[in-house]
């Protein structure tokens, strides 16, 4: 098992904007049609998606007490960023109040 840092620098802005414009991840679907009044927008992102291109072959083994962090420019932190960018980790859905 890997423990992995939580992302810091792995997934900046900068390397975001490779994947998606501006560090926006546009298209992500929102499926409501009717949305007429007040109400609450719930947005449910699944982070194994971010994680699905990694090649974690490439990552040193870490602990909890000395998690591995993803090196800039390697296969892992590119990868990462370009997860942060897939739509299918994210999903909108919206409920009247």
């Amino acid at each position: 098992m890997r423990t992995i840092a939580p992302p810091t620098d792995s997934g900046s802005s900068a390397d975001i904007e490779n994947s998606a414009a501006q560090g926006h991840v546009e298209g992500c679907e929102f499926h409501e049609v009717n949305v007429g009044a007040d109400g609450l927008v719930t947005v449910l992102v699944n982070p194994s998606v971010w994680f699905n291109l990694v090649d974690f072959t490439l990552v040193e083994p870490g602990s909890e007490a000395a998690p591995t962090e993803f090196a800039a420019g390697t296969q892992p932190q590119i990868a990462f960023a370009q997860g942060l960018a897939q739509l299918s980790a994210y999903k909108f859905t919206y409920s009247a109040q």
